[in-house]
């Protein structure tokens, strides 16, 4: 086999291997909450979603803190609103303190009401958005700036809680030059690289 081919061949498939474990890490633990990653663009407002998995289910209330950190001279960006999420059926709000719009950090919940003696709480589960978040990127941010997203303080209420395998996955928002989520994004399904090329990969 030529030369040139079975450096194609190994190349592909080391990279197939690391964005295949890239992929599986967020998948080899049950019971997760992630916030969306994205590329954003100056200027423009991005909405993120918080997510939980399958196997969340009979959720009765829910808080976590949400918070943005500044990457690489980054200006501070502005949470500008929050909606409810399509899994969240048990009530017509969520709360959130302090009010929006805000730099944060903010808590974010829904709050477990005692009910009558007797009476059931109604629950609700995954797969599904818990919160979607609307960050709004400043005009004045620079392509390669960006920000880490954290969820930390995370409690959920039900009779399946707590769990001791509950996995956090926050988010990273890197600036571009367009919007741009993980599931808009391709990869190409083989790479060729010449004797004298030098190809940069970053997979996240």
């Amino acid at each position: 086999m030529p030369l040139s081919r079975q450096k194609s061949l190994r190349f592909t498939s080391v990279l197939f291997i690391i964005l295949m474990f890239l992929g599986f890490a967020q998948w080899t633990k049950a019971q997760t909450l992630s916030v969306q990653s994205a590329i954003v663009k100056p200027g423009e407002p991005v909405t993120l979603p918080v997510v939980i998995s399958h196997d969340i289910l009979e959720v009765t209330g829910f808080q976590f803190d949400f918070s943005v950190s500044a990457l690489g001279g980054a200006p501070d960006l502005l949470i500008s609103d929050l909606t409810k999420g399509v899994a969240v059926t048990t009530s017509p709000v969520i709360d959130v303190e302090p009010p929006l719009p805000g730099q944060g950090p903010v808590r974010i919940g829904l709050p477990v009401e005692i009910p009558v003696s007797g009476t059931l709480i109604p629950g609700f589960g995954g797969p599904g958005t818990l919160v979607s978040l609307t960050l709004d990127i400043p005009a004045t941010a620079s392509s390669g700036q960006g920000y880490r997203l954290d969820l930390n303080n995370v409690v959920f209420a039900g009779p399946n809680f707590p769990f001791a395998d509950l996995a956090i996955f926050g988010g990273t928002l890197t600036v571009g030059d367009e919007t741009l989520f993980p599931d808009t994004l391709t990869t190409p399904p083989s790479f060729k690289v010449d004797e004298a090329q030098t190809l940069e990969i970053t997979a996240t």
